[in-house]
């Protein structure tokens, strides 16, 4: 019987020893397996640290640029062919300072291309009045079924001359001109509107407009535009 019960003793100290190595295998398995402190440096590779407020800063300690912040840039220089250029009449090209017509990227327009050419004078959207009240030293064009009012003007080649056409309530219109050289040329007006277009002259000479509505020229409407 006392054999037995030191068998018995014996067996309890080995368990409760390999209890206790258990539970300590276990605390040093969870102390290994715990998360790094913040304060702990970073590994190598990594940009920038965490301050105490919780922003991210550069190695340096500066703060980063914002998400969605773009980098200072210089602003770009103004084209210097636009520097003092105006408009006659509002939407039109640009007029320089030495009297070329150019466009809003500061190139000049062209008077011999196709009239829905990029390099084409560009008409404007109809005009209001208080629009037409702003525009001085233009040419003004009536055009019904009984022709252009007036239906002869004079410029000076190469000057910059504004062409305002209004339609007739009953009727839209086209101006167009008949020589190549002045193709581009173009001003369309629905009926009762107002529209211009702004150009440099051509070449000395007297250039033939019309009505390029279908059947208009037929019944009259055209005129001569004298360049001296």
């Amino acid at each position: 019987m006392e054999n037995e019960k030191q068998q018995v003793g014996k067996k309890k100290t080995v368990m409760m020893i390999i209890a206790i190595v258990i539970v300590l295998a276990i605390i040093i398995a969870i102390i290994l397996l715990m998360p790094k402190k913040n304060n702990e440096p970073n590994e190598p590779g990594n940009i920038g640290n965490e301050n105490p407020s919780g922003e991210v800063t550069t190695p340096d300690g500066d703060l980063p640029v914002g998400e969605g912040e773009m980098e200072p840039v210089e602003a770009e220089v103004a084209n210097p062919i636009l520097e003092g250029a105006v408009t006659v009449a509002p939407g039109a090209d640009l007029v320089t300072t030495e009297g070329k017509v150019v466009n809003q990227e500061g190139k000049e327009v062209k008077t011999d291309v196709a009239y829905n050419s990029p390099e084409a004078p560009r008409q404007t959207q109809a005009l209001s009045e208080e629009e037409l009240a702003q525009i001085t030293n233009d040419i003004e064009l009536y055009l019904s079924a009984d022709g252009f009012s007036p239906n002869e003007f004079t410029v000076n080649a190469g000057d910059a001359i504004t062409i305002t056409l209004t339609g007739s309530e009953d009727s839209s219109h086209i101006l167009a001109f008949a020589d190549s050289k002045m193709s581009g040329v173009f001003i369309n007006v629905r009926p009762g509107e107002t529209r211009s277009v702004t150009f440099n002259a051509p070449e000395a000479g007297s250039y033939t407009f019309f009505c390029d509505f279908p059947g208009h020229r037929g019944r009259g409407e055209e005129g001569t535009m004298i360049v001296n």
